[in-house]
């Protein structure tokens, strides 16, 4: 191993509308105050993070400094993401997980990204209630993957990966998000493994990633002065002028009902044929508990 850049490597797996953003931001803020640089939707395979992915996002470089510059600095935290967008995932691709076993990319693992004194992996599942009801209201907005028995064959894959506790060292952890949000012991366990400093200052904040909530949008992301002087050409556009108002009293992430959102989409016949035969119900129970409403609802679902 060369010189070591990266005092910690994390790489992350998640299914759009599985509360990526709000976990991930969260794991920067752990190690807030030093250099991080985060690899936001990186392209799966063998290609360089740093510069086939959505975007980057850096802290504590100095301004001016380029990619290559910023490459081969000291960080205190890499973190990078993979989900399944579709621009960024291999023609065919069958498992969101595919990337953990390429072997063309471990063997250019340290040249992209440096060498890491830690190296950490972790999936991040929300329970399929709120998630397919999240995913199915964006489905035809969002840049992930449309065909939804992929999306639930690959739900499936990583809640069995998540109930797997082997504790095997290539296998990555599993951040449940419905846990991670409603639970400080299990963030504070969390925080230890990434050897930060805790930090719940980010906990309440709502990520405008893929336009914000599917339920919501943004109306609870407060308004910010940095937003409305960048913005402020939208003026004269009515529905601009709306959200705006509607954001002037924002509470962010506590005030949105995260583990509320599957009754919306009740009737609609894509969500109920996902829970037609008892599996998901199965599977979510064994990870989350059980959830208010769901075992009669699933009941309706295998009688019709």
């Amino acid at each position: 191993m060369g010189d070591v850049v990266n005092t910690l490597e994390v790489r992350t797996f998640g299914l759009q509308r599985s509360g990526n953003h709000a976990v991930l931001q969260w794991m920067m803020d752990q190690h807030r105050g030093h250099p991080i640089a985060f690899l936001n939707d990186v392209r799966h395979g063998d290609h360089d993070p740093y510069t086939e992915l959505w975007e980057p996002e850096f802290h504590g470089f100095d301004e001016g400094w380029d990619l290559e510059t910023i490459r081969r600095a000291p960080k205190r935290l890499l973190l990078y993401t993979y989900e399944d967008s579709r621009v960024n995932m291999a023609e065919g691709q069958a498992s969101l997980l595919a990337t953990l076993d390429d072997a063309g990319f471990e063997a250019h693992r340290e040249r992209y990204l440096g060498a890491s004194a830690r190296r950490l992996d972790f999936v991040i599942l929300r329970d399929p209630f709120n998630f397919f009801a999240s995913r199915l209201r964006k489905l035809d907005d969002l840049t992930g993957v449309r065909d939804v028995s992929w999306i639930a064959e690959n739900w499936t894959l990583l809640a069995r990966l998540a109930l797997d506790d082997s504790g095997g060292d290539d296998a990555p952890s599993v951040v449940l998000f419905n846990r991670w949000q409603s639970d400080p012991e299990y963030r504070r366990a969390l925080s230890r493994r990434l050897g930060g400093d805790f930090s719940d200052a980010t906990l309440n904040q709502v990520s405008d990633h893929g336009g914000g909530s599917s339920f919501d949008g943004k109306d609870h992301i407060p308004l910010t002065l940095a937003e409305l002087r960048r913005d402020w050409r939208r003026v004269r556009d009515p529905a601009a002028v709306r959200s705006w108002i509607r954001r002037l009293g924002a509470r962010g992430a506590e005030a949105m009902d995260v583990h509320g959102r599957w009754p919306h989409m009740r009737d609609d016949p894509r969500f109920r044929a996902l829970f037609a035969d008892g599996e998901m119900l199965r599977l979510s129970e064994a990870l989350f508990g059980e959830l208010p409403g769901t075992r009669a609802f699933v009941r309706s679902c295998t009688t019709t």
